[in-house]
């Protein structure tokens, strides 16, 4: 139940911001970043936040995020938002 709540809360967030999610049944998302994910990996590491890059699955633009505590899925989701605006900003 916790799993399917914290899907759907990263898969909404993350479609309104634009981005590709792939339809989950485990306890991850894979969402669709548009460019090489890597940076993307090492900007939201700077901001304390763990994910897997894509590249290790043959995906190179995706990213796989665990979900975890209504928390943790919270700073993912301010994490990425701010870490993507400041990619399109510059």
């Amino acid at each position: 139940e916790h799993n399917a709540r914290g899907r759907t809360q990263m898969t909404e967030a993350l479609e309104q911001l634009g981005y590709r999610v792939y339809k989950s049944h485990a306890n991850f998302v894979l969402v669709d970043v548009r460019e090489p994910a890597q940076p993307v990996f090492q900007a939201l590491l700077r901001e304390g936040v763990i994910v897997r890059g894509g590249h290790v699955l043959g995906l190179p633009t995706c990213l796989r995020v665990s979900i975890g505590t209504d928390a943790e899925v919270d700073r993912f989701i301010a994490a990425f938002s701010d870490v993507m605006a400041g990619r399109v900003a510059s």
